[in-house]
């Protein structure tokens, strides 16, 4: 882009009509054009030696602080690449009012690819699909959100949408008259010409401020209620409104059979003096625990055990913080607030725990422009995770199955579109490995439409055996999801493709280990009959015994 005609031909080009207000005030004042102006949402522009100017026609201009918390394609414009976005899916963003980065700054990918780079820091747009594909999908669409029982509202969100395209089209054509009055005025007029055009501007003035106002509420709305709806579901994923409804692909190993009563991990747990929920309660409340003497080691070892496994397969190893900001929660797809939420929130902080490092990883490149050479990138991310667990209760969910904080390492990826079906199937394969490695039994289940969640496309569960679970039951240990582009277009992440676009990368999660359960699994399958637990033999290296017993010393 070398010249301002450059910049012209290329705005008309991407966005017609949405081009000719910058383009006539770029025109009318050739001068003034290179300033940068805040945009007002809901007041007046016509003040400035550039009527309504929306953006710096520089494209190296930084962005000025009062434009924070606006939305306009033609600042998007810049801030994609200089690769125009389809109109459809600008409806969500938020502009940080930071400068824009040059090239190269902010986070690399584990590989450190030049091109990667962000696009503006804090960016997040709240995009669940494309309306356009709401639009001409209605039916699909609607079907979807029945087998997931979510409720949205499609025919409101594509009702909301004709009336944010129509009011920016009335809007942007009230401001080209706007400009043309203001270009106007600058000729030599006799002094009825000058007050008839005054009259004029004061009368578009109060217009466009009106219209402001209700594009920014339809804007409000349609934010809100696009929130709503999931991503479409892989047409092969059962339907069904719970895990009863999944369906069994795969089983590893046959359920453990013991010649004594097992016991559960609880019984264990204190038996043994490895996990105290008593103490816990007494200090944290309910759902807490501690981890004690050859417990900790084991924790720390199943740790270890799969961050090995992960290294070897390629994976950027993370520790990651244990909290983040509102908006990324958002962007992942969790809802951080309600009663219903199972997020806990930082009172006045605008930021959360995290319930996993899917949260952490998958913002981790938010607001970034991924180099193609360099998908997929494989990162591995171990912390604490916080969940709410509100109304669990019951037999299924008592000691460490069900709790408010536990450790995790987690697995994410973000792929090429065409390959987020293969990297799913890997991601499981490592699940798979691990478990098999500890020779503990499990399955594999489809996750059924009603248990994927707004962001999956395709969702796998592995379920271990439990022995102490109801006199013997499967209990999931780990998941691994397919979100494909849903989590991409509200955080931003970009690739820029062969034809030089940029375009939005696949994420996938996957659980590793979660410890707690991971820690149910071994205890009550390799239990034995002197109440002692024998260590998996992948876990000897890493414990540095072969078994637990009581020891002689109580804490």
């Amino acid at each position: 882009l070398s010249s301002k005609s450059d910049i012209m031909k290329i705005l008309r080009e991407f966005y017609g009509f949405r081009a000719s207000v910058v383009a006539a005030e770029a025109e009318a004042d050739p001068e003034g054009a290179q300033a940068v102006a805040p945009i007002d949402t809901g007041g007046d522009l016509g003040d400035r030696p550039a009527a309504d100017r929306e953006i710096a026609l520089d494209p190296g201009a930084a962005v000025a602080p009062e434009f924070a918390e606006t939305r306009h394609p033609v600042l998007r414009f810049f801030r994609e690449g200089r690769e125009g976005p389809n109109p459809d899916l600008l409806h969500g963003d938020t502009i940080s009012g930071q400068p824009l980065p040059e090239q190269g700054d902010g986070p690399r990918s584990n590989r450190g690819p030049d091109s990667c780079r962000p696009e503006a820091p804090s960016v997040v747009s709240f995009i669940m699909l494309d309306y356009r594909f709401v639009k001409d999908n209605l039916a699909a669409v609607k079907k979807n959100i029945a087998d997931r029982y979510m409720k949205a509202d499609a025919d409101l969100v594509v009702s909301l949408f004709e009336r944010r395209n129509a009011a920016i089209k009335e809007l942007e054509d009230e401001r080209k008259r706007r400009n043309e009055n203001a270009a106007a005025m600058k000729a030599k007029l006799e002094p009825e010409q000058r007050q008839k055009l005054i009259d004029e501007g004061k009368a578009l003035k109060e217009r466009i401020a009106a219209l402001e106002a209700e594009s920014a509420e339809i804007e409000k709305r349609l934010d809100e209620e696009g929130r709503k709806i999931p991503n479409m579901a892989h047409p092969e994923a059962p339907v069904g409104k719970e895990d009863k409804d999944n369906t069994e692909v795969k089983r590893v190993g046959s359920p453990t059979k013991f010649d004594f009563e097992p016991k559960d991990h609880v019984q264990l747990g204190q038996d043994l003096d490895i996990i105290d929920f008593d103490a816990a309660t007494r200090v944290s409340g309910t759902k807490f625990y501690y981890l004690k003497n050859q417990g900790v080691i084991l924790e720390l070892a199943l740790v270890r055990y799969a961050l090995d496994i992960l290294m070897k397969r390629g994976f950027t190893l993370f520790t990651t913080p244990d909290v983040a900001k509102t908006e990324i929660l958002e962007g992942i797809g969790f809802n951080p607030r309600g009663a219903e939420s199972n997020v806990y929130t930082v009172e006045g902080e605008g930021t959360c725990l995290i319930g996993t490092a899917e949260i952490t990883l998958g913002g981790y490149y938010s607001g970034s422009v991924l180099d193609r050479a360099d998908l997929p990138l494989r990162l591995a991310g171990v912390s604490h995770c916080f969940r709410r667990e509100a109304g669990a209760a019951g037999q299924f969910s008592k000691g460490l199955y069900r709790v408010h904080q536990f450790t995790k390492v987690e697995m994410f990826m973000y792929s090429l579109p065409e390959e987020s079906d293969k990297y799913h199937e890997e991601i499981r394969a490592i699940e798979e490995e691990i478990f098999a490695g500890l020779g503990i039994p499990f399955r594999v289940v489809d996750t059924c439409t009603g248990d994927l969640g707004a962001p999956a496309y395709r969702k796998w569960d592995l379920e271990a055996w439990m022995p102490g679970r109801n006199g013997g039951e499967w209990g999931e240990v780990t998941s691994t999801s397919n979100c494909t582009d849903f989590q991409a277009r509200r955080l931003n992440v970009k690739f820029k493709d062969e034809d030089g676009k940029n375009k939005y990368v696949h994420m996938l999660n996957g659980t590793a280990i979660a410890c707690s359960r991971g820690i149910i699994a071994v205890l009550e399958n390799f239990q034995r009959a002197d109440g002692s637990v024998a260590i998996p033999p992948a876990l000897i290296p890493y414990c540095g015994f072969t078994e637990i017993r009581r020891t002689k010393v109580k804490a």
